[in-house]
Order: structure tokens, then sequence, then C-alpha cells
């Protein structure tokens, strides 16, 4: 390469057009390999740096490729510290992550020159180097050391992402202090997460009790993210932010506790913080506690999702032991936060469903709350107490004949779900049917819609298991006690079926369908022609063309859940009467449902 063809190479760097520079970068190979070592430190490296176009990511991108060729050629990659500085100082995530591969594999490479770094650095003490730099990081320990001194934010906080490239702990022990004293708060954060990365645990503790102390709430709570899972945190790290006076730090430790190594200080401190005066702090602590507290059917403990066969850990066992833990639960739900209403119900039906004062509270509280209450014990898809059911038995051998074709299809297998869920049980026994209706009674008054579907969804959840709790409690169908239950029961579901009838009428469709969905799940539909519902049939002479759409729903689902031919018939019968209905909602809804059975 003759000195013309250099001369034209620089006019491109120098040119405005972007393809021009990126030509110039991809020729830098070129270049370097035709000039002495002290050239390209003392000239190319200086223009590189001056040069640089911060703005423009290709190019940036382009010249971190050859870093590895530019420490080769200048003899340290120490040397490149006032380039690699100027390619910070763009702070693009983009262009910082590029750069760290090529530093890791000048890392590994030896210096080629020593003396030339002793040079360029103009330091007095710089010719009398220790055993360490000689070792392949020496180069790398220096670059680092540079980068921490430098005035800039995003560059001294780029430095704990290579922070292992300093070598062994004591070299990082050199540079951390003029880390995680940074005045920067950006600096101090991207040292933080030195605690979460591949440092050793000594080395990470260290940052962790200098950052315990952080003027900053915001990196004292992100310390109890980054250090929760690291053996240290329980004893060195966790008394004290769990004392901070700032409670967002409180509430992080809180959050975090389900990360902890030891499970059972985890819960111990899960129940101090529980009682914290901040809604915000009590929140978090109890929805740790809920991950790491379970009780299966036999006794055996979950721990964060984990299952443990054995005797029950102490601090578990001081939990649902302790009474003082009910009274927590009664105080909490005095709060107004609803989400933490709904954590204390949780809490309540795993660890001390016994407890019928925090019963009593519950049904103190507003609609939402009771609604939250009765949904997670009746609820078969509830994603915390999951009930499974099979509908395969029939309830007339214990409660007889229910009145008002209303099914006895309701006694599924739920034995072994339900053994399960023995909590829920305990709280449906605090709860009596008329507790129910009336709750059922006050949610129908929300002016929220949504409450009302969801109350009347339950419906056959709550004549499942009402009904499954009296199969448990019977031995003799036959005798006073077994009669009078069945009669309870058929009472029961007699309300159930009366109040989806007047829904039918709600001002809202998907409550009117809803109701309708349950009061066809109590209902047989073969044979149904035989005694036909007598509001059904008001509903289909109704003039409020409403009520005629309603009657074609009912309709539909009578005919999806029948079986006999006869009554398939009938039904589609009473369907095609609406074909000739005066209003063209109730004919296109009539044709669709017809469409849709044929």
């Amino acid at each position: 390469m003759n000195s013309n063809h250099i001369f034209q190479l620089f006019e491109k760097a120098t040119s405005s057009d972007e393809m021009q520079q990126l030509e110039f970068i991809h020729r830098i190979t070129e270049i370097i390999s035709v000039f002495p070592q002290s050239w390209i430190i003392t000239k190319f490296l200086p223009f590189l740096t001056s040069w640089l176009p911060k703005n423009n990511e290709k190019v940036l991108s382009a010249l971190i490729s050859v870093i590895p060729q530019l420490a080769a050629a200048s003899g340290s990659i120490a040397l490149l510290a006032p380039l690699i500085e100027s390619i910070l100082i763009s702070d693009n995530k983009e262009v910082s992550k590029q750069l760290i591969h090529p530093l890791i594999q000048c890392s590994h490479r030896n210096d080629t020159d020593l003396n030339s770094i002793n040079q360029h650095q103009n330091s007095s003490n710089s010719s009398n180097q220790n055993p360490s730099s000689q070792n392949p990081q020496s180069s790398s320990f220096q670059l680092i050391t540079q980068l921490t001194q430098s005035p800039y934010d995003c560059v001294r906080a780029f430095v704990p992402q290579i922070i292992n490239l300093a070598g062994n702990d004591d070299n990082k022990r050199a540079i951390l202090p003029s880390l995680v004293y940074d005045t920067s708060f950006r600096v101090r954060t991207a040292s933080a997460k030195l605690i979460g990365s591949k440092i050793s645990e000594d080395l990470a503790c260290q940052v962790a009790l200098t950052f315990v102390d952080d003027s900053h709430s915001r990196i004292r709570a992100f310390i109890a993210v980054v250090s929760s899972p690291r053996p240290f945190y329980v004893t060195h790290i966790l008394p004290k932010l769990a004392c901070d006076s700032d409670w967002s730090v409180r509430a992080s430790v809180a959050q975090e506790l389900v990360h902890c190594v030891d499970k059972d200080v985890s819960i111990q401190f899960c129940l101090n913080l529980a009682s914290d005066l901040v809604w915000q702090v009590r929140l978090c602590a109890m929805r740790s506690l809920l991950k790491l507290v379970s009780i299966s059917s036999n006794g055996t403990i979950s721990l964060n999702g984990k299952v443990s066969q054995g005797k029950m850990s102490q601090s578990l066992a001081s939990v649902i032991n302790n009474p003082d833990f009910a009274k927590l639960l009664c105080e909490t739900l005095r709060f107004q936060n609803l989400a933490l209403k709904k954590i204390a119900i949780d809490l309540f039906l795993v660890v001390c469903p016994k407890a019928k004062n925090v019963t009593e509270l519950i049904l103190q509280q507003g609609i939402d709350v009771k609604l939250y209450f009765l949904t997670n014990i009746f609820q078969n898809n509830n994603s915390n107490h999951n009930f499974t059911h099979n509908i395969n038995n029939n309830l007339t051998s214990i409660n007889g004949n229910l009145n008002n074709n209303i099914s006895g299809n309701l006694n599924g297998n739920l034995s072994n779900n339900m053994n399960k869920n023995r909590s829920k049980l305990i709280a449906i026994k605090l709860l009596n049917r008329n507790i129910i209706i009336d709750i059922i009674k006050e949610t129908l008054t929300s002016e929220d819609w949504r409450n009302r579907k969801n109350i009347v969804d339950l419906f056959l959840d709550m004549a499942k298991i009402f009904n499954y709790t009296i199969s448990q409690n019977t031995n003799n169908p036959h005798n006073e006690q077994s009669i009078q239950n069945a009669q309870s029961f058929q009472n029961f579901v007699q309300q159930l079926t009366e109040i989806c009838i007047k829904l039918l009428d709600d001002e809202a469709k998907p409550v009117r369908q809803a109701a309708a969905t349950q009061l066809v799940a109590f209902m047989t539909a073969d044979g149904i022609e035989q005694n036909w519902p007598k509001y059904l049939s008001d509903f289909e002479e109704s003039d409020r063309f409403r009520h005629r759409q309603i009657a074609i729903f009912i309709l539909h689902l009578l005919y999806d859940k029948a079986s006999s031919r006869q009554t398939k018939e009938t039904i589609v019968s009473h369907i095609n009467r609406f074909i000739d209905d005066p209003v063209d909602n109730v004919v296109e809804y009539a044709r669709f449902v017809i469409n849709k059975i044929e």
C-alpha cells in the first residue's frame, strides 16, 4: 500500500459520507500492517479517538470489530483506553454490549510491549512493574483503571460489566472502591449488579455490605433483589435491610424473601414484615408468605413450589399454631386496600381456616371482598386452590328428587380433590347456607354487572361442594338427620334456581346468559317436554324481545345437554316458532341457533 493510497483512505475517513467512513474502517487492518508500532500509538490511535463520529451506530460497530487488531498492533489494550472511552461516550446500549466481546478477546492476549505503555502513561513509577503486570490480564487491569477515572458517568458505569477482566479478587478490590462510592447513582447501580453476577461470594458480600448503607433508597432496595439468592444475604444483609427507614426498601425485602436460601428464616421475616404499618410492605410480605407456605392434605409442606416430605418446619408450625396470626389477618382486613384484603383471605384459607373471628370479619367487608372470599372457596378453577369435578353420580340416593326439573347430577367424584382442599372445607363449615344466600343477594345489588355475573357463575360449584359436605356427614341416608340435610340442600338449590330465573331479566346480557347457563346446569334436559317449565313458556310468549332471545339461548343449552331424540325434536320445534318473530334480532338469533344445531 503506497502513501497516495493511504492518503486517500484518510480522506474517506474525513468525508461526511457514511459509506466512505465505513470503507476507511474496513481498511484499518491494512493501514496498521504497514506502519511501525510507535506511529500507531502516537499518531493513529489519537486520530481515531478525535475523528470518531459518536452518533453513528454503524461506524461505531464497525470500529469495535477491529479493536482486537488495534490492540495487537499497539501492543496493549490499555493504550486504547481513550478510544474505548470515546466509543462509550455515545451512551448507546447496543454499542456497549458489542464492545464487551472484543475486550474479552484482548484480555487473553499477552502484552507484546509493556515498555510502550510506560512511555505513554508518563507515570513516574510505571517502570517498576510488579509480577502481576506480566500476566495476560495486566493490560486489561490498566484499561479498567483508566476507565474508572473517566469524567463521564456512562463510561464508569460500563466498568462493572468487564470487572472480571481485571484478574483476581485483589485486583478487583483495588478497582471497586471508586465504583461503589461513586457520586453517580448510575455508576453505583451498575456496581450493585455485580452482586448477582459471577463474582466470588466474598467479594459479592463486601459489595452488598457497602450498599446497605447507600444514601439512595432505590439502591438499597435493589440490593435485596440481587443478593437475596446469595447465602450471605440471610445473615449479613437481611436483618439490616428489613429495618430500613424507607418503606420501599422494606417492601423490596419482603418481595424477595421467596428467593432466600433459608426458607425458615424467610417465613419468620415474612411474619415480621406482614405487621408493617405501611400497607405496601404488608402486601409484599403476605404475598411472599403465601408462596412459601402451603399445606397439602397429607401434611407435607410445600415451600416455594417444592414439596418436602417429613416433619413440618418449626417456622411453618409457628405460623399455623400461632393465634396471633389470625389477629394479624383481622388487622390486615381493616386496611382499605382491596389487594391487601384479598391476600389476607388467601392466607386465611391456607393457614388458619378454623379462625372464626377472621370469617366474621370477612363477612363484614364490602361486596368486592366477600365475593372474592366466596370465589376462592367455591370456584373450581381458582389458581391457588384448584377444584376439579367430574359429575358422574346421582344425588337422588341421598337427597331425593329435586323439584322443577332440577337435576340430581351434582354429586361428582369430589373425594380426592376435596381432601386436597381441607382448609376450604373447614372454612365452608363456618358458613351456613343462609349466610351464603345473604351474600348472593347483597352482591346482586351491585351496580357492577361483573360482580353480579361472577357470583352467579359460582352457583353450581356451591351446590356441588355443599352436597359433598352433606354426603361426607351422612352414614345412613334414611335417618332423620340425613333427611333433614337432604331437604336443606334441596331448599338451597331451589333458592339458587329462583335467583337464576329472576336474573334472566337482568339489564346486562352477560348476567342473563350466566344465569341461564347455571339454571340449565341444575335441570334435567331429557323428558323436559313432559313437564315444560312455566318460566320458559312465559319467556317464549313474552312481549319483550329480550325475553324471547334468552328463551332461545336456554333452548339451545337444553338441546346441547339432551340425549333423547324426542326431547331434541321438541326443543327444535320451540326454536322454529321464532322464525316468524316480528323482531329481526330474534329471527336472526333463532336461525343462527338452528343452523348451528343442524
